[in-house]
């Protein structure tokens, strides 16, 4: 026996002194359309080894295995939302990469956020009513009081997402968002608009040479589309809805004709437009020259590196000059459109300058004032709550990244407890963590979201990130519910199925219960052992004896081995 002691130990040292460190390495993407798209967070696992990589926000990863078996390596890779993967090697050199391609899962996702307006003071004002959709479906959601939407979709298409936010009186908003997480956050800033409805625009359109009434000319606003033709006596009427930050803009072309553009601010209701069309292109040569500075009082400072472009209105700028570091930019350019030049000025942390010129000689000085953006506020950070002595909620947070403002920041934290179905004021405070001494339920359980602001006078910032966070008394007076961080339920309200991910630091024996409202066990979920890391288990709303169960409100509890408890309540819609 002991011979065979030996002989094993040595056959142990001479693997171990055999083996290879192989560097595993490569990126993890989401194809779209060709497009990779980094998918950052993603778990990188290997066979046969303990522990795991997660890919950075460039979804790069990189491992190192201590290959010491025969046979080949099985790399593992999977996110939520995302189809796993596994790729198996036989390495021929010490340096390996590997790429993953993942693929979308059928699981509902979640887009939210808030769409806000900023005033001229520079308030940022939620917007309720807008209306926010994923183009080309039926996903859409309304904002409610505090300018909040949700919208619950499956991502079942090979393409990127575009959202839309609209509302009467207010410019269309779209963005195109490559969702890489279950759950993103998209806010919109819409800008007002004065809308003037039945708006006319009419007028006649002759020949610049001999005056006579060009027939079948067209007469289209660039803005809208909205088009029509002359008639005989070269007249045209076009009805409009003016609905667009910005002057109307107006082509008039016929193919014997050069094409002419005018661009206005209406006045009225209706406005008269006269075209004169010249047979003959004759474009001209002009410059035009000035200083950039910023706006009163400051405008003896001048701004260098901005960016001035030059184009027919409703065109791409034929020509573009960056300001000098006097702030002197000088522009010369061939006009070839009869009308005003379309300029645009832009320099980072300043309004846009956009201005319709028409030029008065061959040599034309216009000067720019360009206004400071408003300061921007960003809110409060990393908030995070935690229950101490099972008497209250303590809440920590950190400041917010930007505050431009001199003095002290104050917060204002909100609070959704049990049932409520909104935020409301909780209380203020210029420190950065608060004790919210809470109120058992006759159930005995509490369970409460918490979000907050940094505000100072009259300017508030958006929400920071929100955490949930209970206590029980039913199963143990000293037993507390955290979940905050290391458990959440996707999606929920769910229907017919919902997954639970559960975050833990080390391997623990774990027993996962269903409960209805009046207490009674429903569900034995899981009853067993969990590793360290992350798992998922799945509720398909059926109860211990195999049928489903009605719709309503559930609580989910999963206690394990050290007595902590995580709860949450889930919601079955039918």
């Amino acid at each position: 026996m002991r011979k065979i002691y030996i002989v094993f130990a040595l056959l142990t040292m001479f693997t171990m002194l055999n083996a290879e460190i192989i560097h595993i390495f490569g990126e993890v993407s989401l194809n779209i359309n060709e497009q990779l798209t980094p998918i950052e967070g993603a778990t990188i696992e290997v066979d046969n080894v303990i522990g795991n990589v997660v890919t950075n926000n460039e979804g790069q990863y990189q491992i190192d295995v201590n290959w010491i078996w025969n046979g080949p390596i099985y790399i593992n890779c999977n996110k939520e939302g995302y189809n796993s993967l596994t790729q198996s090697i036989l390495p021929r050199d010490t340096d390996t990469q590997i790429n993953f391609e993942l693929e979308i899962s059928e699981i509902v996702r979640t887009i939210h956020g808030r769409v806000h307006y900023i005033d001229a003071q520079n308030y940022y004002n939620p917007i309720e009513g807008a209306s926010v959709g994923i183009q080309g479906t039926d996903y859409h959601a309304e904002t409610d009081a505090n300018g909040n939407y949700n919208i619950d979709y499956y991502w079942d298409w090979d393409d990127s997402i575009s959202l839309t936010c609209s509302k009467s009186g207010y410019n269309q908003v779209i963005q195109n968002v490559i969702p890489i997480n279950l759950s993103e956050e998209i806010n919109f800033q819409m800008i007002q608009n004065y809308i003037v409805h039945s708006h006319v625009l009419y007028g006649t359109v002759l020949n610049s040479d001999s005056g006579i009434p060009v027939n079948n000319a067209e007469i289209e606003i660039v803005n809208c589309g909205n088009n029509t033709i002359s008639n005989l006596n070269g007249d045209y009427e076009l009805s409009y809805d003016w609905s667009w930050d910005g002057p109307v803009i107006v082509y008039c072309t016929h193919e014997e004709y050069q094409t002419q553009i005018v661009s206005f601010y209406p006045e009225s209701n209706t406005s008269e437009i006269n075209f004169t069309l010249s047979t003959e292109e004759s474009p001209s040569s002009i410059t035009i020259q000035g200083y950039i500075t910023q706006a009163y009082p400051n405008n003896d400072i001048p701004i260098a590196g901005a960016v001035i472009s030059f184009g027919a209105p409703g065109e791409a700028p034929v020509k573009a000059e960056i300001s000098l570091n006097t702030g002197f930019y000088s522009c010369s350019l061939i006009r070839y459109w009869d009308g005003p030049i379309n300029i645009n000025c832009h320099y980072p942390g300043y309004y846009h300058v956009f201005m319709d010129y028409t030029p008065n000689s061959d040599m034309n000085d216009l000067n720019f004032f360009m206004q400071p953006l408003p300061p921007i506020f960003t809110p409060p950070r990393n908030l995070i709550a935690e229950i101490i002595n099972g008497e209250y909620a303590h809440l920590v947070w950190e400041a917010p990244s930007n505050w431009p403002l001199e003095g002290q920041v104050n917060y204002r934290i909100y609070i959704k407890e049990n049932d409520n179905l909104s935020f409301h004021p909780l209380a203020t405070t210029h420190d950065t963590s608060y004790n919210y001494e809470f109120t058992i339920s006759e159930s005995g359980e509490w369970m409460a979201e918490f979000a907050l602001t940094a505000f100072q006078d009259s300017t508030e910032t958006d929400f920071s990130n929100f955490v949930t966070i209970g206590h029980s008394t039913s199963v143990n007076n000293n037993t507390q519910l955290i979940t905050n961080t290391q458990l959440s339920v996707y999606p929920n309200p769910f229907n017919p199925s919902t997954n639970i991910y559960l975050e833990l630091t080390k391997n623990y024996t774990v027993k996962a219960e269903i409960f209805n409202v009046r207490g009674q066990l429903v569900k034995e979920l899981y009853k067993g052992i969990l590793k360290k890391g992350s798992n998922t288990l799945t509720w398909k709303g059926i109860d211990n004896d195999g049928k489903n169960v009605s719709s309503g409100i559930y609580l989910l509890k999963i206690q394990t081995d050290n007595n902590h408890i995580y709860s949450r309540k889930l919601s079955l819609i039918k």
